[in-house]
């Protein structure tokens, strides 16, 4: 299928993220890719997470225009508790029993917790409360529940980090999406890839100038600037190198994106967000 793309020349108001304006247009419509966003801004419990609610909007702009994506094949959901979190993966469920070979795109944008007795990493719905673990919703379960049916491939993209509280609960730095403790590794299932942000005991800066993750930031831009055409292993490399870059001049401290998987490298380095 010959891919058209059209570029829609808009103003840059002051103040506007360059990856929200000239954003590529793709005509082609994959109606067997599914896509599932969460992103959560306002915490109850916890310190919000600037810019999350951008993150999320944006993403599934890109989903739609960048990706081909069909809008109905999209569930976006913006600062969701505990209950509507699992209504949505259950949700995707769905979809994955009614299509078969299906490809899944999955994003998030919030924060993460680990459990402070073992480290194993959990999703925050914004209902969540950091003293009682089990309000979250644990990262291994929600790759589990990513491949119930399985689908011919997932694709997750984690905004958040998920290194600790201090002994009261509450978030050591306002300005990131987690706080200090190493967390146990989550390793995806099978036919998954999974981006995050960052690694370790690392904090998942905002870009304020860009009103976006730092992270996410550079995941639209490589898809702005390769109009969605790029493989995993170029994404990898460019997210991986510009979020070092930039935050370590920002905020001062190293923040290094990861690209992880069951499958060997070679198996999916080719593999495009647009195919």
């Amino acid at each position: 299928v010959k891919h058209e793309e059209t570029v829609v020349d808009e103003p840059i108001n002051v103040g506007e993220s360059t990856v929200d304006v000239n954003i590529p247009k793709n005509k082609d419509r994959h109606d067997n890719t599914f896509a599932l966003i969460i992103a959560n801004e306002n915490y109850k419990n916890v310190d919000d997470v600037p810019f999350a609610l951008n993150d999320g909007r944006s993403f599934k702009r890109y989903c739609e225009e960048v990706l081909g994506v069909p809008s109905e094949n999209i569930i976006c959901e913006l600062n969701v508790t505990g209950n509507e979190m699992t209504d949505a993966i259950d949700r995707m469920k769905d979809f994955q029993r009614a299509y078969e070979n299906m490809k899944l795109i999955v994003y998030f944008s919030g924060h993460g917790l680990p459990d402070p007795r073992t480290n194993e990493s959990y999703l925050l719905p914004t209902d969540a409360s950091p003293r009682n673990i089990s309000t979250g919703y644990k990262l291994s379960r929600f790759y589990q529940e990513l491949t119930a049916y399985h689908p011919a491939s997932v694709t997750v993209f984690l905004d958040a980090c998920f290194s600790g509280t201090k002994k009261d609960g509450v978030m050591m730095d306002r300005e990131a999406r987690g706080v200090i403790i190493t967390p146990r590794e989550e390793a995806p299932t099978t036919n998954m890839v999974v981006f995050s942000a960052c690694t370790g005991n690392e904090t998942a800066y905002p870009y304020a100038n860009q009103k976006h993750g730092l992270f996410t930031y550079f995941l639209l831009k490589k898809l702005q600037e390769d109009k969605g055409k790029t493989n995993y292993k170029s994404l990898a490399e460019y997210i991986n190198r510009n979020v070092k870059q930039h935050s370590v001049r920002l905020n001062g401290k190293l923040q290094t994106p990861t690209t992880h998987s069951a499958l060997p490298a070679s198996e999916w380095n080719g593999w495009r967000l647009d195919k």
